[in-house]
């Protein structure tokens, strides 16, 4: 229930559907991501050279349960402003 928690207070549920850098890029990391809530439907969300200014808190939070995934930080993403 505390990661669950902690999860809520990332507030995806806010997230823009798709991100993207202003200038076009020809190569970098590109990512997805399905978030369901009970009750509602899922939402599918991704990027492209660019994410949510809170990405590294999921990141951080998802490597609490596979802590491999910790390698996909913020600072090796483009972020969009």
């Amino acid at each position: 229930a505390a990661w669950l928690k902690k999860l809520e207070a990332i507030h995806i549920s806010k997230w823009k559907s798709s991100y993207e850098p202003r200038d076009i890029v020809c190569d970098g990391t590109q990512w997805e991501l399905e978030y369901k809530v009970i009750g509602k439907r899922c939402r599918h969300i991704s990027g492209s050279n660019a994410c949510p200014d809170n990405w590294d808190e999921l990141i951080e939070l998802i490597g609490e349960l596979t802590p491999a995934f910790s390698d996909c930080r913020r600072e090796d993403i483009a972020v969009e402003e």
